[in-house]
């Protein structure tokens, strides 16, 4: 079975260079006796024998940030303001180190590194081990409508 699988990735190689871009997604191709579908299950991830994967980090809860009451008396109805945060998900999917990049209202900027703090990630993979994820980054738009 191990030899027939790899004779089949080495007659496939050409058509799938990049396999990592499939591993979420259909494919297709032919067998020689018509063209197959498959769908790719990332998490058992055992296509043409490649036992090992990579993919990248992805949300599993997020946690919206609420607006501070205290904010409210300082700002303008329907004026915009963003907060752009920076963190790292660990190699378990939790976030660390919460850190605001950018903002262009500084009371909004407590609550957005803690409603980041809540949010959870299923890790990224490397060669199919859990590895962190650094330096991943969100906008937050606030909005004060009456």
């Amino acid at each position: 079975m191990i030899s027939e699988r790899a004779a089949l990735y080495s007659s496939y190689a050409e058509a799938l260079p990049d396999i990592e871009k499939y591993t979420s997604g259909v494919l297709q191709f032919s067998n020689g006796e018509g063209p197959v579908v498959g769908r790719v299950d990332p998490s058992s991830f055992d296509f043409l024998g490649i036992e090992k994967i990579n993919r990248d980090a992805y949300i599993l809860k997020r946690v919206p940030p609420q607006y501070p009451s205290g904010c409210t008396i300082k700002v303008p109805v329907n004026v915009r303001h963003r907060v752009t945060v920076e963190f790292d998900i660990t190699e378990n999917g939790y976030v660390r180190d919460p850190r605001v990049i950018s903002s262009d209202f500084e009371c909004l900027e407590l609550v957005s590194m803690r409603a980041v703090s809540k949010w959870q990630y299923e890790p990224k993979l490397l060669n199919g081990s859990t590895v962190p994820r650094f330096d991943v980054r969100t906008t937050f738009v606030f909005v004060l409508q009456n």
